[in-house]
């Protein structure tokens, strides 16, 4: 099954799902979502379905992936990470982790809501994405349950053919978005590590941005410039990365500008010969040939009841000109909290 398509099966199993308080308790559980529940247990450890798990996994692609994980937490950190599906689950894509892999880990407090963690190696977050659990958050009359399908018909429509939603009159308490603009200010971030560039004396050194805030426009699609300062090697880098979903339920890109449609290529691919298009603006340039430029690239996904948090993955190709270095990569996790 597509992933999008992946998703649409599982709202539509939400919808069937029945009516339960907001909160924690519209997390869609084990036996929610369609299917027999997933056999796998993890020793002292709590077992949540229906993730989204970001950075575990090898490969450029992760920014596009919509995944239906399960992933076990034991006091409060990431333990392992498997497919939801008992017969897709193999050992390169079942990651199993130690307490101490992780140098940094943080989440909102409910398990299975949204985590986040930095190990020596890896960005991750993980957690439930808003959209699955909209409409446990609140009762649904006979007729509400009506509308309820018939929106979720225009919703699907919208993801399967990748068009902005066409919302009616009585939609209000389906939407995810429950304001047409939402400002979410930095709530968490990870430490960013610098590798892999020429030249120089060194890496540069690791940094955690600040001042993370995105304004968010709803409707008629999901866009916003996610604004934050990071001092790349003392040099303080203004990054302005607009960010862009056609659909509730689909995930947030980054873009070369604010009206552009395509997604940035190339930026996690080796520095030399990648095919980039989403460029720091007023980037540093240093004095070796071809790798003047500083790029970007992001994806990003909503959780909590109506989008109460955002989780951004992000990296970046930045130079040092005070050290002669140009492309160091790094990656970091954002964390975002509606205002």
């Amino acid at each position: 099954m597509k992933p999008f398509m992946r998703a649409v099966a599982l709202y539509a199993a939400a919808v069937a799902a029945g009516p339960a308080l907001a909160g924690p308790e519209s997390l869609l559980s084990c036996a929610e979502g369609g299917g027999p529940p997933p056999v796998w247990s993890v020793p002292g450890a709590t077992v949540m379905c229906h993730q989204i798990v970001v950075g575990v996994r090898q490969g450029s692609d992760e920014f596009l992936r919509v995944t239906d994980d399960l992933a076990a937490f034991r006091d409060g950190v990431l333990v392992a990470v498997r497919p939801g599906k008992d017969w897709a689950a193999r050992p390169d894509n079942s990651p199993v982790f130690a307490p101490g892999d992780w140098t940094e880990s943080g989440s909102t407090g409910v398990t299975g809501e949204l985590w986040w963690g930095r190990t020596k190696k890896r960005q991750v977050f993980a957690g439930q994405e808003s959209y699955l659990r909209l409409t446990k958050s609140f009762p649904l009359t006979p007729a509400q349950m009506s509308a309820m399908r018939d929106y979720s018909v225009r919703r699907a429509m919208s993801v399967a053919n990748r068009q902005p939603m066409v919302f009616k009159p009585g939609d209000e308490p389906f939407i995810l978005f429950q304001r047409e603009r939402i400002v979410y200010t930095q709530h968490a971030a990870t430490t960013v590590d610098f590798s892999g560039g020429l030249g120089g004396d060194g890496d540069i050194p690791s940094v955690k941005p600040t001042n993370a805030r995105l304004e968010l426009q709803t409707r008629p699609v999901v866009k916003g410039v996610l604004r934050f300062d990071l001092a790349v090697d003392g040099r303080i880098l203004k990054l302005a990365i607009p960010l862009r979903a056609d659909s509730e339920a689909e995930h947030l890109r980054a873009r070369a500008s604010d009206d552009d449609v395509a997604v940035c290529k190339g930026s996690l691919e080796p520095h030399i010969g990648g095919i980039k298009n989403c460029v720091i603006p007023n980037s540093a340039t240093v004095d070796i040939e071809g790798l003047g430029k500083e790029y970007y690239d992001a994806g990003g996904a909503f959780f909590g009841d109506h989008a109460r948090w955002l989780a951004i993955k992000y990296s970046v190709t930045v130079n040092s000109p005070s050290r002669n270095r140009s492309g160091d990569k790094g990656f970091g996790v954002l964390i975002l909290k509606a205002q």
